[in-house]
C-alpha cells in the first residue's frame, strides 16, 4: 500500500467522502470534498494507514474463525474414526492390559506359593514359639519387642500377678502383667505375668530357659506382613539350630549308652570268670582224703559259618575238654537244641575219648594229670 501514488490515494480519500455524503446528505459536501484534495500528503498516508489497520483487523477476524471451525471440524473427524486412525495403539494398549493381567496372576500365585510357605513354616515353628495362638491381638500393646515369655499359670487376682511380677523382677527379669480380655476376645477375667519383651527368638528362649515354672514363648503379632514373615524366617532358622543341637545331643546320648552297656558287659564278663575261678577254687578244696572230686561240665556254643558251629565242654577236674562240631544246625533243631541233648547225654552215660572216661557228672574222679589239653568228640 506504500507504494501508491498520490492519484490512487485521491482517489480513496473521495471514494470514502462520497460514502460520508451519502450518510449525511449534505448539499456542501464536494465543496469540502475540494477542500480535502489539499491535504497534506502526510495526512492522507495517515488516513490511509486507517484504512488499513481496519482492513488487516477484519482479515484477523475471519482468519481466527476459520481456524476454529477447522478446529471443530478437525476434533469431530478424529472423534468420529478414532478408532482406524489409531489401530496400532490399540492393539498395543490391549497387549499391555493383558500383559498386566498376566503379571498380576502370576504375582497372586506367587503370592499363595508364600502363603503356604508360610503356614508350613508356622507348622514347624509351634514347637519352639505360639506363633499359632491367633486369639491374641497385641496390636495395642504398648511395650516394645517382638517375643514374650508368658507363665502358663492364670491368676485369677491382679494383686497375686503383682506380686510374682515383682518376685521376678527381683531375680532380674524384666517382668509385667496384664488382663487376659486386654488382648484376647473372651468375658474370662484373669490375669497373665511375662517376662520380656525381647527383640528375638534366641534371647526370649534363654531366658525361658532361666525359669523354673511351666513357659512358653509368645510372639507379639501385629499388623506388619512383612516384619511377620522376617520373624517366621528367623524362628525356623532358630529351630533348625535347636533340631541340630538336639540330634548331635542324641547322638552323643546313644554313644554314651552303648559305652555303658560295653562296660557294663565288660564287667559282667569279669565277674563271670572271677565266680568260674572262684567256684573252680570251691572245687579244689572239696577233694576228699583220698584225692577225688565231684567232676561237673560246662556247655559252650560257638558259631563258625553261616549254619555251622562247635560245643566246647570243660570241667573241673583238670580233664581235656571236648570239643564237637556240627553242620546243618537249624536243621537239627538249632543250637539250643544241640547244646541240650549233648548235655543230657553227658549226665546219662558220660563220654569216652582217646581213652579218657569223662563220668557223668558228681562221679568222684581224681584229677586229671595227663597231657592232653582237648579231644573231639
Amino acid at each position: 500500500m506504500a507504494d501508491k501514488t498520490n492519484d490512487e490515494k485521491l482517489k480513496i480519500l473521495q471514494e470514502r467522502l462520497a460514502q460520508i455524503k451519502q450518510k449525511n446528505e449534505q448539499p456542501n459536501s464536494i465543496k469540502d470534498v475540494k477542500q480535502k484534495t489539499n491535504i497534506n500528503l502526510d495526512a492522507n498516508d495517515t488516513e490511509v494507514n486507517t484504512e488499513k489497520s481496519e482492513k488487516k483487523s477484519s482479515f484477523y477476524w475471519i482468519r481466527n474463525v476459520g481456524i476454529l471451525c477447522v478446529i471443530i471440524l478437525g476434533a469431530m473427524y478424529i472423534y468420529t474414526n478414532l478408532d482406524n486412525l489409531m489401530p496400532v495403539s490399540t492393539s498395543n494398549e490391549n497387549k499391555e492390559i493383558i500383559t498386566n493381567i498376566e503379571t498380576e496372576e502370576e504375582v497372586l500365585v506367587v503370592e499363595e506359593e508364600i502363603v503356604e510357605e508360610e503356614i508350613v513354616e508356622e507348622e514347624i515353628v509351634e514347637e519352639v514359639v505360639n506363633t499359632l495362638n491367633l486369639e491374641y491381638n497385641f496390636n495395642n500393646f504398648s511395650q516394645k519387642g517382638h517375643y514374650i515369655v508368658m507363665i502358663e499359670e492364670e491368676l485369677k487376682e491382679e494383686n497375686t500377678a503383682k506380686l510374682k511380677k515383682n518376685s521376678l523382677q527381683v531375680k532380674g527379669f524384666e517382668a509385667d502383667y496384664f488382663q487376659i480380655n486386654e488382648h484376647i476376645n473372651t468375658d474370662k477375667e484373669y490375669y497373665k505375668v511375662f517376662i520380656g519383651p525381647y527383640y528375638n527368638i534366641r534371647e526370649a528362649h534363654q531366658w525361658k530357659n532361666n525359669i523354673k515354672e511351666k513357659t512358653y514363648i509368645q510372639r507379639i503379632n501385629k499388623k506388619d506382613d512383612k516384619l511377620n514373615r522376617l520373624l517366621t524366617k528367623e524362628e525356623n532358622e532358630f529351630l533348625k539350630e535347636i533340631q541340630i543341637k538336639e540330634e548331635k545331643l542324641a547322638e552323643e546320648k546313644r554313644l554314651a549308652e552303648e559305652k555303658r552297656l560295653a562296660e557294663e558287659k565288660r564287667l559282667a564278663e569279669e565277674k563271670r570268670l572271677a565266680e568260674e575261678k572262684r567256684l573252680a577254687e570251691e572245687q579244689k578244696q572239696k577233694i576228699n582224703k583220698d584225692g577225688l572230686i565231684a567232676i561237673s561240665y560246662k556247655y559252650e556254643w560257638k558259631s563258625t559259618v553261616a549254619d555251622e558251629g562247635i560245643i566246647i565242654i570243660t570241667n573241673n577236674a583238670n580233664y581235656p575238654e571236648i570239643r564237637a562240631a556240627y553242620a546243618k544246625v537249624e536243621s537239627q533243631g538249632g543250637k539250643e537244641q544241640i547244646m541240650k541233648d549233648i548235655k543230657a547225654d553227658m549226665e546219662r552215660f558220660g563220654h569216652w575219648a582217646n581213652g579218657i572216661h569223662f563220668e557223668m557228672p558228681g562221679t568222684l574222679v581224681p584229677l586229671y594229670n595227663g597231657d592232653l589239653v582237648s579231644v573231639i568228640r
